[in-house]
Order: structure tokens, then C-alpha cells, then sequence
């Protein structure tokens, strides 16, 4: 019938498709020979020449683009904005019927939140050395690194059938629109 309860249910269908979605790439993605899985990504990683690497979570304070003090300092003013005045996340903490479910709220989404690297990030290095692997069934495939999802999506997800490639781009949509969903 409406009302931010309606937001609310919509919201955990749309993270919960945008999760599964999301895993299931990144299983099949690291369960593919060419990846190796996690140690066998990480390998081709430390192979390529140091500035071509993508693995790094900090450089030098001295990088000329990626310095571990503007990561420092740059993460902590984007993750106080993000958590502390975004409408939709404080919105959905007042809703909250107490203080205890909104902190667990909170909490709970932020520990959601650090999947990502793991199933989006990580899942995006591989599929760039193995769009690079000549040897690999994606060889000679020049994409643009903002369609690496679909091109995974396409070429992994699809043959699988069972409704998988609607589920997800269910799942991704959804959450697009999540933002233009509240009241």
C-alpha cells in the first residue's frame, strides 16, 4: 500500500537479487581455469609490470595518482558523508522503530557493503586479465571496462539459463531505482 514499509521490503528483495547476482558472477568467474580462483588472480596480478598492477589497496605517499594519504584522508570524508548525510540511509535509520534496530541496521549494512570488493571489484581484475589472456575463451574481446559485467554476464551467466540473467539485471535495476523509490 505505499509508505516507507513498502520502501523498506523492496529495498532487502532488491539487495538480496543484487547480492546473489552478484556471488554468482564472481563463483563463476573465479571457478574458471583461466582464473585459477582468488591465489590464481592474485598470481596473474603480481605478474604483470608494477605500474599495471591492480591489486593494491595503497600506494606510496610519493604515487603520483593513488597515495595512501589521500586514500587515508579522501575515504574518511566520502565514508562520514555516505554514512552520516545521506538522505536514504539516515532516512531508514529514523524509520527505525528504536535506537537498537537502527544501529543494527546501520552495522548490518555496512558489513553488506564490504562484499562489494570481493564480488564486484575483485571479480573485475580477473575479467581483465582474462579478457587479456590470449589463451583464454574471451581472447581478442576489446571491451570497453564499463561493460565488463555484461560481457560476463552474457558469456557466463546465460548459458546457464534458469531465469539467471533476468534475476540479476532485476537485481541491478532495482537497485538504480532504489534511490528514486523512497518518499
Amino acid at each position: 500500500l505505499g509508505g516507507l514499509r513498502a520502501v523498506i521490503v523492496t529495498d532487502v528483495i532488491q539487495s538480496v537479487l543484487m547480492l546473489v547476482g552478484g556471488l554468482t558472477v564472481a563463483f563463476i568467474v573465479f571457478s574458471l581455469p583461466e582464473v585459477g580462483g582468488w591465489s590464481g588472480m592474485r598470481a596473474m596480478d603480481a605478474a604483470a609490470p608494477a605500474e599495471a598492477q591492480k591489486m593494491h589497496l595503497y600506494e606510496s605517499s610519493d604515487h603520483e595518482t593513488l597515495p595512501w594519504t589521500g586514500m587515508l584522508s579522501g575515504l574518511m570524508v566520502l565514508h562520514f558523508f555516505y554514512w552520516g548525510t545521506n538522505q536514504f540511509i539516515v532516512q531508514r535509520a529514523l524509520a527505525a522503530t528504536s535506537d537498537k534496530e537502527a544501529r543494527i541496521g546501520i552495522i548490518a549494512a555496512g558489513f553488506l557493503k564490504l562484499l562489494i570488493p570481493f564480488f564486484a571489484i575483485a571479480t573485475g581484475v580477473a575479467a581483465f586479465y582474462m579478457f587479456n589472456d590470449p589463451s583464454s575463451d574471451f581472447a581478442g574481446l576489446q571491451i570497453d571496462p564499463d561493460t565488463a559485467f555484461p560481457v560476463l554476464i552474457n558469456k557466463l551467466i546465460k548459458p546457464l539459463g534458469l531465469g539467471l540473467v533476468g534475476l540479476i539485471a532485476a537485481g541491478l535495476i532495482g537497485a538504480i531505482l532504489s534511490s528514486i523509490d523512497s518518499p
